[in-house]
């Protein structure tokens, strides 16, 4: 099933829902394919958050104490329905390379409505620090 890698949400002081949508890479050496590939994930369903991943989110809300941020998603879905103006797109890259003229390309070209956020998180050793990350958890961080 496709759908958004991470979503977000909040109710601003006007009490308007902000949604963002992540969409995440992580590359040893990340290049302009791998922006792109993210670009496209964040373009899918018209910008978008995906309406199955959306509901899914709202419905985990509810039972949080965060749930009158998932009651107000639902609400939207049914109501007015999410526009581009209620989105801000994140675009996540993990990385053990500097890929900021590749980010700084697809951010000049993108024309769309929905405001842009880039986050690039670089290590020395991308490989080396997933591996003992997986070995962390799988030890339970001894």
């Amino acid at each position: 099933m496709r759908g958004d890698d991470a979503l977000g949400a909040l109710l601003d002081p006007a009490g308007q829902v902000r949604i963002a949508k992540a969409e995440s890479k992580s590359r040893a050496r990340l290049g302009a394919s791998t922006v792109k590939e993210a670009r496209d994930g964040l373009a899918r369903n018209d910008e978008l958050p995906s309406p199955h991943s959306l509901a899914q989110f709202a419905e985990r809300l509810l039972l949080t104490e965060d749930s009158d941020i998932g009651d107000a998603l639902l609400d939207m879905q049914i109501s007015d329905g999410i526009r581009p103006g209620h989105v801000r797109h994140v675009m996540f890259l993990f990385t053990g390379n500097d890929p900021s003229a590749h980010v700084t390309a697809d951010l000049l070209t993108y024309s769309g409505p929905v405001a842009q956020l880039t986050v690039t998180l670089r290590v020395q050793g991308h490989q080396r620090f997933i591996k003992d990350a997986y070995e962390g958890v799988i030890t339970g961080g001894a």
